[in-house]
């Protein structure tokens, strides 16, 4: 296979003034959210934190450019066409490395609930799934590096005739130099309970990159499908499938968890920053996040009730880790309300998009008209549901005005981003499919790597120990 190198005059990539509003739009959110999570050591020291942070955001962004979008008049090198079996083997240890950092995120936010701050948790049992699962990044970054480095030409020529397995390369390298940063902010802010500190929002965005590069090279081993209604096929499908949900998951998790199970307490200066943030955000943020995740694995998949399926599986995920840990440690301070608010946003989307399929087999002609149906069931049902089964936000006159406003502005603008990405990894190029399938060595290699990190990840879940505080 030979996939188009990427260009700034291609289908493939937004326009540059879409590309400049989405970037400002993306920082300002991510401002907004460190500064509402607060940090122990406000002023000046807090500030270079971000900037050291923002620094390798832009490194790696700059590098990027360089690598798929300059001008460069070197002619290409003979193609490298990858076999499908390291393809396949990349995306699958990618989507296994998305599995077991979830499964380390809901541990860590459970302990981090039921048993508070440590000062020194780096070698804590759930903190032992998230260092597996890098350790599978590390493996995967090296996979993909040898892939491109073992031919001839310069070295954006080599990106440029395997931009996918590169891209995954390069993300990967990226979230492998920002991890350590959590530790390093926890020594230098102190520690932090809180889910919108600046290296999770990193490390989450991170995670959720290479599962969308694991996802395009995963559908350059499928054939292109028409839209139409949900089919899951094969395992390979399945794998877009569970890569979409661990983006759902993740984001979820960061975005609503601090508001679960909150109630007046001991304050900090992380509970003061929680408490000083707008009443009317909660909603606003499960609209933001459950637009986005629906609607990209719409348009990933092209197929109606993606989004639905997605929801599903990240509350079945999140009701399966309430389970397992109430029956393991006899208490579970695992919620599961938030989870299950996306649904209110999936399922209509699905609809109106099911609307349009089956009577012309096409999408919807406004997507915007199916994320204003979606909000506008979801604020119809959720907000009542949010008024009758938490304590926090309220919701009443002076509240309900903001959160329906920023709830239509953040659907639209939440949705169309999600759909653009959607999109944009749908349009790649895709395999001979006639070449595709996987010899049987290379699956029985994969089968017996997934039985050992599955020994790995049950040896964690049975050695672990409530921690004791020093």
């Amino acid at each position: 296979m030979k996939v188009q190198p990427f260009n700034t005059r291609g289908t493939l990539v937004p326009k540059g003034v879409q590309q400049a509003l989405v970037g400002l739009l993306a920082a300002a959110l991510v401002g907004l959210v460190a500064h509402w999570g607060g940090t122990a050591k406000p002023g000046p020291l807090f500030w270079i934190g971000v900037a050291v942070l923002a620094t390798i955001i832009v490194v790696f962004g700059a590098l990027a450019w360089w690598l798929y979008f300059s001008h460069t008049d070197t002619a290409p090198a003979t193609t490298l066409n990858t076999r499908p079996e390291i393809q396949q083997f990349m995306a699958l240890v990618a989507v296994t490395s998305g599995i077991l950092f979830t499964m380390g995120g809901l541990w860590d936010e459970n302990w981090h609930k039921r048993f508070g701050g440590f000062g020194d948790d780096f070698l804590w049992p759930p903190h032992f799934l998230i260092y597996t699962s890098i350790a599978l990044f590390t493996l995967f970054a090296g996979v993909g590096l040898w892939v491109i480095l073992r031919g001839s030409g310069s070295l954006r020529s080599r990106f440029r005739r395997e931009p996918l397995i590169g891209l995954m390369a390069l993300v990967a390298s990226f979230l492998l130099m920002s991890l350590p940063s959590d530790e390093l902010w926890h020594r230098v802010y102190g520690i932090d309970i809180t889910a919108w500190s600046l290296p999770h929002l990193t490390i989450t965005i991170g995670t959720s990159a290479i599962m969308l590069a694991a996802i395009a090279v995963q559908l350059t081993l499928l054939p292109r499908h028409e839209w139409g209604l949900l089919r899951v096929r094969s395992w390979r499908d399945a794998l877009v499938i569970v890569a979409l949900a661990i983006i759902a998951t993740m984001i979820v998790l960061v975005g609503v968890t601090e508001w679960d199970n909150r109630a007046a307490g001991p304050t900090d200066v992380f509970t003061n920053a929680f408490w000083q943030r707008p009443e009317w955000l909660y909603p606003v943020v499960v609209t933001t996040v459950a637009m986005f995740s629906a609607n990209l694995a719409l348009h990933v998949t092209r197929q109606v009730g993606a989004a639905t399926l997605v929801a599903l599986l990240m509350l079945g995920a999140r009701l399966l880790a309430r389970m397992i840990f109430a029956l393991t440690w006899s208490e579970s301070q695992t919620a599961y309300f938030s989870f299950a608010l996306p649904l209110l946003i999936a399922v209509p989307l699905d609809l109106w998009y099911g609307f349009w399929v089956l009577r012309k087999r096409q999408p919807a002609p406004l997507a915007s008209g199916g994320n204003l149906f979606a909000v506008a069931v979801w604020l119809t049902a959720g907000l009542p549901l949010i008024a009758a089964n938490m304590a926090y936000p309220h919701v009443n006159s002076t509240t309900l005005p903001p959160m329906i406003i920023w709830s239509v502005v953040m659907a639209l603008a939440s949705g169309w981003v999600g759909k653009t990405l959607g999109q944009w990894v749908n349009s790649i190029p895709r395999a001979d499919v006639q070449r595709a399938p996987i010899s049987p060595r290379w699956r029985w290699a994969t089968m017996l790597a997934l039985l050992l990190i599955c020994g790995v990840v049950v040896t964690i879940f049975a050695t672990a120990h409530i921690p004791v505080k020093s």
